[in-house]
């Protein structure tokens, strides 16, 4: 579990882990789609998401019918790093 901590210019693995009360700043989120939580924390604008796995077919489903937007989504392959 993170606990209060600010996350500035990293890759931040989603999956698995708890995040309560932290600061993501200039971060690319990772999430393959794995358990998650995200409780009281920001994001900041210039984050970035990058999926793999399951959730990288999700992602592009949603972004192919404009559901997400394009700008926030990183093109990484499925079996890229997990």
């Amino acid at each position: 579990m993170f606990d209060r901590q600010t996350f500035t210019g990293e890759t931040v693995v989603i999956d698995d882990n708890r995040f309560v009360k932290c600061v993501f700043i200039s971060c690319i989120l990772r999430y393959c789609g794995g358990d998650w939580s995200l409780n009281d924390c920001r994001i900041s604008e210039d984050c970035n998401w990058s999926f793999g796995g399951a959730a990288y077919k999700t992602a592009t489903l949603l972004k192919t019918f404009g559901m997400i937007k394009a700008a926030t989504f990183l093109e990484t392959k499925s079996d890229e790093i997990n």
